[in-house]
């Protein structure tokens, strides 16, 4: 299996709007063009057994262009976007801010796609712009969908065919074992629903390659 680890080297392509990326050596398999695109749960609330609390959940997802293997390379659970700092200037809960400073810095990844009530979008949305951490600020992009099964169906179908790859020992893996033992109606899944929002967003947006101009 191979492993997802961060890029060592990583090229913009303004003109594909692609990231290149290098992970080491030559012959690392990963190595390749990417089109980067996240999805995004915003917190809602989350019960597992006993345990009652909110939650939320951002992915970003890299499709090879040549491949059109998905790859999901970062992965995050939170519950604020800024970092909730102590009296004593210590950081009580760290926000998403830094970690989508890790998407732009390793991935050159800003766009997320995501799915809920506007009004619960806006809340997060105004956080995101009134925060003096987050360089570049992220591109949120509404995607919808009809049918929450045939979203289920994609998901499954790319992951069990080998067409998408997450990280066996992520907390997006737990999320997805979850799924499997839901019952009709239950609970949003903040990182399952991230996922939908990534790959709906892949789906309804492909890479498309832009023709190169004549001389």
């Amino acid at each position: 299996m191979t492993t997802l680890t961060r890029p060592t080297i990583r090229r913009y392509d303004a003109e594909q709007k692609t990231s290149h990326l290098f992970f080491g050596n030559k012959e690392h398999p990963l190595n390749g063009e990417y089109y980067m695109r996240g999805g995004i749960c915003f917190p809602v609330p989350v019960r597992i057994g006993a345990d009652n609390g909110a939650n939320g959940f951002a992915l970003m997802c890299g499709m090879n262009v040549d491949t059109k293997k998905v790859y999901v390379f970062e992965e995050t659970a939170f519950l604020t976007i800024d970092h909730i700092v102590g009296t004593g200037g210590d950081v009580e809960m760290e926000g998403l801010c830094g970690w989508l400073n890790e998407c732009w810095s390793y991935y050159f990844a800003k766009q997320f796609y995501w799915h809920q009530d506007p009004e619960t979008k806006k809340t997060y949305m105004l956080d995101i712009l009134r925060s003096a951490m987050i360089k570049p600020h992220p591109v949120l992009v509404h995607i919808d969908w009809n049918d929450d099964h045939q979203i289920e169906h994609v998901l499954w179908r790319l992951g069990n065919t080998g067409v998408m790859k997450l990280r066996a020992d992520g907390q997006l893996h737990d999320c997805l074992r979850l799924l499997e033992v839901q019952t009709e109606n239950a609970q949003i899944i903040p990182g399952v629903h991230a996922l939908k929002c990534a790959l709906a967003g892949l789906l309804r947006y492909p890479y498309r390659k832009k023709r190169e101009k004549s001389s």
